[in-house]
């Protein structure tokens, strides 16, 4: 609290007096001015916009083995997400994160909780058990690292009206 501004002080203050008695007053919360605290350091890292890709999207798969194109639906968890480590972290990025459509936030969170499961799973057991693991838990997601390998590589591709089939 020493390092805080007095706008700051006031602000929280503020705050604090819309939560009386365990009740919260939503119109003078929403009537608060703007937060006087800086916003968090990985917005200015990923930059406005940058997480746009981010959420369920549709991508045409090209099989490495043949031409032939398939269409996948996964959810693309943008690196913000994957950056949070403490319930205050994950405050900031759901205060933060600008979402792409209606229920992103809902899809990316389960997404993420998924893909935790699934490092747990490969850290835990042999190959061969993750891999039949894995046969049963088809994959619906992707992270921005791996999009950008499997653009690079040519077998991911963003789906357009044109190309959907």
């Amino acid at each position: 609290m020493e390092s805080m501004t007095v706008e700051q002080r006031e602000w929280l203050q503020m705050r604090d007096a819309c939560f009386r008695d365990g009740n919260c007053d939503l119109e003078e919360f929403s009537n608060l001015p703007a937060s006087p605290f800086p916003p968090p350091l990985w917005i200015n890292e990923c930059g406005p916009g940058a997480d746009s890709q981010c959420g369920r999207q549709n991508f045409l798969h090209r099989s490495p083995l043949c031409s032939i194109e398939s269409t996948l639906v996964l959810v693309v968890i943008p690196h913000s997400r994957e950056r949070v480590a403490s319930v205050e972290d994950l405050e900031e990025w759901m205060m933060y994160w600008k979402e792409p459509y209606v229920g992103a936030m809902r899809d990316v969170s389960r997404a993420y909780g998924s893909l935790c499961l699934e490092r747990s799973v490969r850290t835990n057991v042999t190959r061969k058990t993750f891999l039949a693991w894995r046969l049963e838990n088809p994959r619906y997601f992707i992270t921005e690292r791996e999009l950008r390998y499997w653009r690079r590589a040519g077998r991911l591709r963003k789906a357009t009206k044109e190309s959907a089939p």
